[in-house]
């Protein structure tokens, strides 16, 4: 696999990674938060 070819794969999967990243990330912060509220 050339080089080009790895750069499309690699950029064909980095959306949805760093999406999923972000939900996670946005996911824990609000469950803290929500514990956090609770006496």
């Amino acid at each position: 696999m050339s080089a080009k070819e790895f750069d499309v794969s690699t950029k064909q999967f980095d959306a949805p990674a760093k999406q999923y990243i972000t939900s996670a990330t946005l996911l824990l912060a609000s469950n803290k938060q929500s514990g956090e509220s609770t006496p």
